[in-house]
């Protein structure tokens, strides 16, 4: 569930880490070392405990017995087709599909269904980039190799919210 990815970190990319923990298990799950035995028995712990609310969750709404969903189950993944025959789902379809069923479940008439994020269209992406390098052309104009953090302090300023911020930032030639 976890990977290791410290040895790949360390031998490939030459990046190194480590690590100050208040306690022993301060830092799980942790991308960067292996799993100990502890750590390993509380992500089976939480994976069986996960599968068995799934299972029960299934169980009551399909109203089939839990061992029956548990045999169909295992971590499996069922075409839709298979899923029907199976009891899994009442019927096939997408997106727009399932909406309109829990419109037509909540007794909505009148609804409206908004994407996010918005997609902007790939000419008006064009021209924006275009503008942009063109702004950034000007700003390296002006101060130089000092236009960057400009753009960066620009960038901050339009960010909305909570936060956390790091003291500097990381540049990757």
């Amino acid at each position: 569930m976890i990977p290791n990815l410290g040895k790949l970190f360390k031998d490939k990319l030459g990046i190194t880490t480590e690590t100050v923990n208040t306690n022993s298990n301060s830092d799980f799950p942790s991308v960067f070392r292996p799993m100990n035995s502890l750590e390993q028995k509380v992500m089976q712990k939480n994976i069986e405990s996960i599968y068995s609310d799934f299972v029960s969750k299934v169980s009551e709404g399909r109203k089939m017995r839990t061992g029956s969903v548990d045999s169909i189950g295992q971590g499996r993944v069922w075409s839709g087709k298979r899923a029907k025959e199976l009891g899994l789902i009442d019927e096939m379809g997408g997106l727009e599909d399932a909406v309109k069923g829990a419109a037509e479940l909540a007794k909505i008439d009148k609804y409206s269904i908004r994407e996010f994020p918005v997609i902007e269209d790939p000419y008006s992406k064009i021209i924006s980039g275009l503008t942009g390098e063109i702004k950034m052309g000007i700003l390296e104009k002006e101060f130089g190799e000092y236009a960057r953090y400009y753009s960066e302090i620009r960038e901050l300023a339009a960010l909305s919210g909570i936060q956390a911020r790091l003291p500097y930032f990381i540049e990757i030639h």
